[in-house]
């Protein structure tokens, strides 16, 4: 699939602690329109940054980088991400 995926913010630094939401637009077509796209978000360490799957929200848990990623529901190889 084609398409541009929109992600929000692409790069944050939380304080331990503290919360962000993730968010991801879909701009190409997808089963029921781009705003019904649902994604799967994963952290590539959780122990810097954690990340609750399905709503994307992120908790500082420690200092360091990590990425989050997002893959879409509907097609595994529509994916993005964050640094945080």
């Amino acid at each position: 699939m084609a398409g541009q995926q929109l992600f929000h913010p692409s790069a944050a630094t939380p304080r331990v602690g503290d919360t962000l939401r993730l968010s991801a637009i879909l701009t190409a077509h997808c089963p029921g329109g781009p705003t019904a796209a649902q994604w799967r978000w994963e952290s590539g360490d959780a122990a810097i940054a954690a990340v609750d799957s399905l709503t994307g929200l992120v908790t500082g848990v420690d200092t360091g980088t990590t990425i989050v990623t997002a893959a879409a529901t509907f097609d595994s190889t529509v994916i993005g991400a964050s640094t945080i």
